[in-house]
């Protein structure tokens, strides 16, 4: 599925309209053309003395603005719109920075704000979907850079900054995008599914842009601010990359277009649910952020518990376990004498950093003890292995953990879960734990007292 960050873009279609000071027509409405300019030279000087009288300035045509604001736009929809205006949208700001690259003429009013209100230059339409209104823009002939700002009355929602040029003595038509400015994010990936083996295990995803107003934010057209997506895991773990439209992989990538296709690559590794990173800037100030709910930018992993363990029980009352216990309600192997031996295995979903799912092996000294007064010895001690041979030497309850082994470096705890942030610790009656266990070796002296008679 392509990440379909989904851009607001409005489309603003501009028709001309007649010359002077005439205000806005209603959509659909037929404008007179301008009267054309002469252009000819007279080919004989003129006859009679200047006028005097003050010159009148000459007068602006306009152009009717037709923007279609949709009445109900919902947030987790990825249907494409014709335009992005906000649902929010109440007025249009409209500047005329320049015209042929020089500031305006002084009969041009640089700028203008028109509210949208329904009945005066709005009317309802699309069967109560859409608002559609009409706003009069000032069109001087040549060059003209123009920028449109639709607001909410307090925020900028979208905007764009763009050369129109306008022929004088014409009928000019222009079609403007705005972009949307992006204000929070939510990233959707699809679930990933730690693997047995390394390989390449894409994940497309979904990227939801909102503005201001928690509006979804539709194509066509870019982000007015575009955002960066960062993945934290690439530089941890290195299980997991992002890719723009199909580039290289990286651990950052910025986006920019509702086009754009983001895909999470994931190579398999065991790993735990993460949150994307998500930065960047607002025009007018602030920063770019995840929306606000739980998980809106999470990666989630399926299975995150990671070690299972076989060859123990649960210490709970059923095997023996009292809550006093500091194992109870843990994976525990139990000895009841001090002597033999028993058989632990650990495994978990994905693989480990050694490919092959092997462990090392802890014995906690505190719980443990050492030497002639050792609760118990392991073998191989400490590995690497997938199954650990467990010896009862004294009484006592005694803590062990088992870590990933990294193959490539040979270093111990290369690999998830132990040295990842966040993996869940051991919970009563979990068969699944951070790589804990614990050891219990009880023993018993029974006297019997015989009398004959």
């Amino acid at each position: 599925m392509n990440v379909r960050v989904l851009a607001v873009a409005g489309v603003l279609v501009a028709t001309a309209c007649s010359g002077g000071g005439s205000g806005p027509t209603a959509p659909g409405s037929s404008t007179a053309s301008p009267t054309p300019v002469p252009t000819t030279a007279p080919t004989t000087a003129p006859t009679t003395a200047p006028s005097t009288s003050p010159s009148k300035s000459p007068s602006v045509q306009k152009l009717n603005l037709r923007i279609v604001i949709p009445l109900a736009a919902k947030k987790t929809s990825s249907r494409k719109h014709p335009q992005y205006v906000s649902p929010s949208s109440t007025s249009i700001t409209v500047v005329i920075n320049t015209v042929n690259g020089a500031a305006p003429p002084s009969y041009v009013t640089a700028s203008t704000t028109t509210a949208l209100t329904v009945g005066t230059n709005c009317v309802i339409a699309g069967g109560g979907s859409t608002e559609d209104c009409t706003v009069a823009v000032e069109a001087p002939p040549g060059t003209v850079n123009y920028t449109f700002a639709v607001t909410d009355g307090t925020n900028t929602l979208s905007t764009l900054t763009t050369n129109e040029t306008i022929a004088q003595g014409e009928t000019n038509s222009l079609s403007v995008v705005l972009q949307g400015i992006v204000h929070s994010v939510a990233f959707v990936p699809a679930a990933i599914t730690p693997q047995s083996a390394p390989g390449a295990y894409g994940q497309t995803a979904d990227v939801f842009a909102y503005d201001a107003d928690t509006n979804l934010i539709v194509d066509p057209g870019a982000y007015a601010n575009p955002f960066t997506l960062t993945d934290p895991e690439a530089s941890t773990s290195a299980a997991t990359a992002l890719t723009l439209n199909g580039g290289a992989a990286s651990n950052a990538i910025t986006v920019s277009s509702p086009d754009d296709v983001v895909v999470l690559d994931y190579n398999g590794l065991a790993i735990n649910t993460f949150t994307m990173g998500v930065g960047g800037s607002i025009p007018g100030g602030g920063t770019v952020a995840c929306v606000t709910g739980a998980g809106a930018c999470d990666a989630t992993v399926d299975n995150p518990d990671d070690i299972t363990f076989t060859g123990t029980l649960d210490d709970v009352t059923a095997n023996g376990g009292l809550p006093a216990d500091p194992n109870y309600g843990q994976q525990t192997v139990y000895f009841s004498q001090a002597s033999g031996s028993a058989n632990v295995s650990g495994a978990e979903v994905g693989f480990t950093g050694g490919y092959d799912g092997e462990f090392e092996i802890t014995l906690d000294s505190a719980t443990c003890g050492s030497g002639a007064a050792a609760v118990a010895s392991v073998s191989p001690n400490p590995g690497p292995e997938t199954t650990f041979a467990i010896t009862a030497l004294n009484p006592g309850i005694c803590k062990a953990k088992l870590s990933e082994f990294n193959w490539s470096g040979d270093v111990t705890g290369a690999g998830f879960p132990l040295t990842n942030p966040g993996h869940p610790a051991s919970t009563a009656g979990s068969e699944t734990h951070d790589g804990t266990f614990w050891i219990s070796v009880t023993s018993s002296g029974i006297g019997i007292n015989s009398r004959r008679h």
